[in-house]
C-alpha cells in the first residue's frame, strides 16, 4: 500500500508575558472575532485574514494588549479554537488580555503567484 503525504506547516507567535495566577471560571465571556481583508498589491482581492479582540477591549488591555499573530489563521478558528481558548485562559487570569490576528493562506494558485513574485523580495524565482 502506498501512502500519500500531505505537508501541513502551521506557526504561531506570541508577543508578551503571560499571568500565571490560578482562576476559576465555569463560562468565559467572550471576546470579538471579526474577518477581515487586508489590502495587497500582489493579491488583487486582498488577503483573507481574522482579527480577535478580548471582552471589554480596549479596556480590558488596561496600557496595552498582548499581540498573537497566527500564520494559516484558518486552522486556529476550526481545529485549534484559538479565541475560545484565550477566553478561558483570560477569564482563568492565566493569561493576560491578547489580540489575535490570523492570516489565511492563500488558495494553491495564490501560493504559486506568490513563488512568481519572490525576485522582488532579492530572491530567485526558481522552486
Amino acid at each position: 500500500m502506498t501512502g500519500r503525504w500531505i505537508p501541513f506547516a502551521a506557526a504561531i507567535v506570541i508577543i508578551g508575558r503571560a499571568s500565571l495566577t490560578r482562576a476559576q471560571s465555569p463560562t468565559p465571556p467572550r471576546g470579538e472575532t471579526a474577518m477581515i481583508t487586508i489590502p495587497s498589491k500582489i493579491y488583487p482581492a486582498g488577503r483573507r485574514a481574522w482579527a480577535y479582540t478580548p471582552t471589554g477591549y480596549p479596556d480590558s488591555c488596561h496600557a496595552a494588549c498582548n499581540l498573537i499573530v497566527a500564520f494559516d489563521g484558518g486552522m486556529y478558528l476550526g481545529a485549534m479554537p484559538l479565541p475560545q481558548i484565550l477566553d478561558s485562559l483570560i477569564a482563568a487570569n492565566r493569561a493576560a488580555p491578547s489580540v489575535a490576528e490570523g492570516t489565511s493562506a492563500p488558495t494553491h494558485r495564490g501560493v504559486l503567484f506568490s513563488y512568481s513574485n519572490v525576485t522582488r523580495f532579492g530572491g530567485s524565482n526558481q522552486l
